[in-house]
Parts: C-alpha cells; sequence; structure tokens
C-alpha cells in the first residue's frame, strides 16, 4: 500500500512483472475525504483505511505501506484539525525547512499512534510481527543548520557525519513472542528479510543479508564505505564512531572491506541479471 500515484517508481509496472504480489493499493484505492499532505495522501486517513483493508485480508498476510508525510517537500498542507495532531513548537528554529521536517515528523508520529490503537482494537496487533523503518534518511538541504543542531547537543559534526546522515534509519520490531530488547549491533535493511523468515519459520535458501538477532554487527554502504556498532570506513579510510578520530585497520575492519566489496559486486550481477 502507498498513498501516492503507482507511477511513482513505476511500481504499477514493477509489481506486475514478477514480484508475486495479490494486491496493490495506490492512492486511487482510498477514499482521501478531501485530506490531503500537501501533494500525498495524509497519513492519518492512509493508515485507518489500510487497517480496514486488512480487516478483510484472508490470513496469514503480509503487508508493506509507506508513511509519505516525512518525504520532501515535507508538507501538511491540507490536513485537518493540524493544531490538535501537532504536540512541538518549532518556533525557535531558524530554518524553514527544518520546521517543516520536524513537524511532519510529529505528524507520522500522531498518525501512527492512532494507526497502532485501531490494530489493536480490531484484533491484528495480537498476532502480528510488526516492523518499522526508514526508506532513507532525511535528505536535508540546510546542513548549515544541522550543523547548528549537533552543535546545540554538544555532538561533532563534520563531512564524514553529512555523509552517514542519509544511511542512517530507525528500525523497530513488535513480535508477540520477542520480549523488548535494543540491538547495539550495526545492521541494515536487507537484513530484514532473513530475520521475518526466521521469526515465522520458514528456511531462508538465499539472502545477502543476515537474521539480525544473529550477532551481525556491519551495514555496508552502496557508494559510500561500511559502519559497525564502534568504527566506519569511508572513502578509503577507517574512523572511531565515538569521536571520528581516524584510526589503522586491524585485520578483522580491513576483512570486512573485502567482504563488502564481494557483497557489492553480487548485489549489482543481480540486478543486472534481472533488469
Amino acid at each position: 500500500m502507498h498513498p501516492n500515484v503507482n507511477t511513482f517508481w513505476n511500481r504499477y509496472v514493477v509489481y506486475d512483472s514478477g514480484y508475486k504480489i495479490n494486491e496493490y493499493n495506490d492512492i486511487t484505492k482510498f477514499n482521501n475525504n478531501g485530506e490531503m499532505a500537501g501533494e500525498f495522501f495524509s497519513d492519518e486517513q492512509f493508515f485507518s483505511q489500510a487497517v480496514d483493508k486488512m480487516q478483510n485480508y484472508d490470513k496469514p498476510f503480509l503487508c508493506m505501506m509507506s508513511a509519505i508525510s516525512t518525504h520532501i517537500p515535507y508538507s501538511l498542507d491540507g490536513i485537518s484539525n493540524l493544531d490538535d495532531k501537532i504536540s512541538i513548537d518549532v518556533s525557535e528554529i531558524e530554518s524553514d525547512e527544518i520546521s517543516r521536517y520536524l513537524l511532519a515528523c510529529n505528524f507520522v508520529d500522531y498518525s501512527f499512534g492512532k494507526f497502532m490503537e485501531k490494530l489493536e482494537s480490531s484484533g491484528l496487533l495480537e498476532n502480528s510481527i510488526l516492523i518499522v523503518y526508514g526508506d532513507h534518511g532525511a535528505e536535508l538541504q540546510d546542513l548549515q543548520d544541522v550543523k547548528k543542531i549537533y552543535e546545540y547537543n554538544g555532538k561533532d559534526y563534520n563531512e564524514n557525519i553529512e555523509n552517514l546522515l542519509n544511511v542512517h534509519i530507525p528500525f523497530g520490531m513488535k513480535n508477540p513472542d520477542v520480549e523488548g530488547q535494543k540491538l547495539e549491533n550495526s545492521v541494515s535493511k536487507i537484513d530484514v528479510k532473513p530475520t521475518i523468515l526466521n521469526l515465522i519459520g520458514i528456511n531462508d535458501k538465499f539472502s545477502l543479508g543476515e537474521d539480525i538477532f544473529s550477532g551481525k554487527n556491519y551495514a555496508f554502504l552502496k557508494g559510500i564505505g561500511y559502519i559497525t556498532k564502534d568504527n566506519y570506513y569511508i572513502n578509503g579510510k577507517y574512523f572511531k564512531r565515538e569521536d571520528n578520530t581516524g584510526i589503522e585497520p586491524d585485520d578483522n575492519l580491513i576483512k570486512l572491506m573485502i567482504k563488502m566489496k564481494d557483497e557489492m559486486f553480487l548485489s549489482d550481477t543481480i540486478i543486472k541479471k534481472f533488469d
């Protein structure tokens, strides 16, 4: 499900030519009630109507949804009673772009809260694995104000952090069979599929990623380098994450760099094969 037109990223072609998808719902499949967030369908309405659709699905099912208010241009124009759905004050933030982005994040948070309430009241949440993650970073262009935010919070900001910002995303999971915990290791989106399959007891015959509960501690970043819990490799150099100081790599870090190049080659080869 996606609250945008199906021509974006050629979804109408991709989802009908190889992916085994039973049903795809774009913005035309929802009743927008006249409520849009800029050019996109309101996340609040989208989430609510998505639950209505899921209640009619045969079980078990897999459903993927995309919230979109936090996408550029971060517009909330058209949202009804917006003041009742925003709980933060951005009046002291100089950057218009960052203000709009934070307000959009706050609105998505509100909408997601309503989504969770409706999932629970519908009975769907009780026996479901729910995974939430970001598509990519904020892609903020006002980097001088991003730098000010870092400095205000007593954190260093440099070119490396700038390069890593757009690939550092939130990731969370709610599983009725797993107690709450926080994983400190670095993982990536290619680890989502093997994690889900292991949780539901399906043999994963092929994945580039690994189950996040396996102890994996690295994420390869195409065109950038890689990152672990303690270190990162970028532009041919190695750094400590704690203070961004350069370091001499040990054998393990060098092996990771070689593994990264091998996996990126394999990933590119797969894409070209099916292009």
